[in-house]
């Protein structure tokens, strides 16, 4: 499997001369895929409150991401405005910390191979799961 961060990356494809609100844009549309995804296993809120989680974690690393504590379905929009106020690659580095510290939880939460199942069943081309032989 591909480098999570790799995966991010690719997911989010920061490109040359975008403005911050499209990179926002797209990290909101990944992170409504993965809840909706993910919700029939930890729910909604669930979900949610393993992102704020994640958010609160990365910001070690990336200090801007610090939002207010609230509503657990709001972290959506309080990332995106977070990611909007930054330079498009600040807020591309920012996402993918984000990203990478969320899949690891959930790798500890619900092990490894679901995660690795979880996220090629939502993109295939971009996590796909190596096939292991049997004998």
């Amino acid at each position: 499997m591909r480098e999570v961060a790799e995966g991010a990356r690719e997911l989010l494809a920061p490109r040359d001369g975008e403005a911050s609100k499209d990179v926002a844009d797209r990290a909101s549309r990944i992170c409504r895929q993965l809840t909706q995804h993910l919700a029939r296993l930890v729910g909604e809120i669930g979900v949610a409150a393993l992102v704020r989680r994640s958010i609160v974690l990365a910001t070690i690393e990336f200090p801007w991401l610090a939002i207010p504590l609230g509503d657990p379905l709001d972290v959506y929009i309080e990332l995106h405005a977070v990611l909007e106020r930054q330079p498009p690659a600040t807020a591309a580095a920012g996402f993918i910390g984000v990203f990478t510290t969320f899949v690891g939880l959930l790798k500890r939460l619900i092990g490894d191979g679901l995660v690795e199942h979880l996220l090629a069943e939502l993109w295939p081309a971009i996590f796909p799961i190596a096939v292991q032989e049997t004998s």
